[in-house]
């Protein structure tokens, strides 16, 4: 056919073998589990304590400028609000979002909305949990200091 359009031919490789996955492609999938986890981590790891030591500081500075009953007040919550922290963004947090992420990526919007309705009954649950120990521990951190 001479329409003036060229014809784009390429070289087909009748190769018996299929082509190999990349050398860090290899090293994850046929590589050591543990090792290879720590390394993925890693990275994460040392971004999260090095912000969480940061917003501890700046806040215990803060607190610390409106006297010794303001810290002592903080200390009691501490705890239980890095907890709290971690859990959204590391665990809870991560995994709902990758799953939203996920289900938008693949077209399914029904099955999106569907993990953002479960999402917000996971976090309301979680925050009744939390509600609940932080009180029961609070009380008794108070109790203790009444004593």
């Amino acid at each position: 056919m001479s329409n003036g359009s060229a014809s784009i031919v390429q070289p087909s490789t009748t190769s018996s073998t299929a082509k190999q996955p990349a050398a860090r492609t290899r090293l994850l999938l046929e590589g050591p589990i543990v090792s290879t986890l720590l390394r993925l981590a890693a990275p994460n790891l040392i971004v999260n304590v090095v912000l969480i030591a940061v917003t501890a500081t700046v806040d215990a500075h803060f607190v610390g400028q409106m006297g010794p009953g303001a810290l002592a007040g903080i200390s009691l919550v501490f705890p239980m609000i890095m907890l709290m922290q971690q859990m959204a963004n590391s665990s809870m947090g991560g995994a709902i979002a990758s799953a939203v992420a996920r289900a938008i990526g693949a077209g399914r919007h029904a099955d999106a909305s569907a993990l953002v309705i479960h999402g917000v009954v996971i976090a309301a649950g979680m925050a009744v949990i939390f509600a609940g120990i932080f009180q029961r521990d609070l009380c008794r951190r108070l109790r203790l200091l009444d004593a």
